[in-house]
């Protein structure tokens, strides 16, 4: 933004707009000689006017799995979706405003802080996904313990959510101990302990799929693409 001539916040904010809401390249961009002679730049653009599409059928999937879901009491236990619309609609509505309280530039603790935040809460699609994946193995193995089986299966994910609740709690007060991004002796210390943070959520993670491989009800090879799979499906 700072090459096409942008760089106050409000103006660069509608622009962002334009292309990512309105999936329309502003006159400003578009006659600039930076955007018609940079590859780079142009191509960019043309990424992020794709965006609005592709939100739109990430969010009709998301509303489709928030209403139909068996499992979505664990999302909405854990903030993944927010279930209050007039909170839902405050914070859309206040996102601006609050993004203008932030001081110019990148904060690599808030940055961190904010990574550990979406692995929480793709560890609770983790929950989910093995919840599944068990109960339908039960069904399929038609054991006559089938029920106690079952139960022992939300045992399990509640001890872990109970575990991912306890670390959210740490990355809150970590979260809100950040005041600034100087390199001190004190952020540093923050930093380190949100990585590490990050490393425990991560344990978790593998914790849970080892608790599951030894079920004995799935394969090695679908635990073993659980263990690795970047985004929920």
């Amino acid at each position: 933004m700072r090459d096409l001539g942008i760089t106050e916040r409000d103006a660069a904010w509608k622009v962002y707009l334009d292309v990512v809401h309105e999936a329309v390249l502003p006159e400003v961009i578009r006659t600039h000689p930076v955007y018609r002679e940079r590859k780079d730049v142009s191509g960019l653009f043309d990424y992020m006017l794709g965006f609005r599409d592709y939100h739109f059928k990430d969010i009709a999937i998301a509303w489709k799995f928030a209403v139909k879901e068996p499992y979505r009491g664990y999302t909405t236990r854990f903030g993944v979706y927010e279930h209050h619309l007039d909170r839902y609609l405050a914070n859309v509505h206040s996102f601006s405003e609050r993004l203008a309280a932030y001081p110019p530039g990148l904060n690599p603790l808030l940055a961190a802080c904010a990574d550990v935040r979406v692995d929480l809460s793709l560890r609770v699609w983790d929950v989910i996904k093995a919840l599944k994946l068990l109960r339908a193995a039960s069904i399929a193995a038609a054991r006559p313990t089938q029920l106690e089986e079952r139960r022992s299966f939300l045992q399990l994910a509640e001890d872990v959510m109970r575990d991912l609740e306890a670390r959210r709690s740490e990355l809150t007060v970590l979260r809100a101990a950040v005041t600034d991004a100087e390199i001190t002796p004190r952020n540093e210390e923050s930093h380190a302990k949100v990585a590490d943070l990050g490393v425990r959520v991560e344990q978790l993670r593998q914790g849970l799929w080892d608790r599951v491989g030894k079920v004995g009800l799935l394969a090695d090879a679908v635990i073993a693409e659980e263990r690795a799979r970047a985004l929920p499906r």
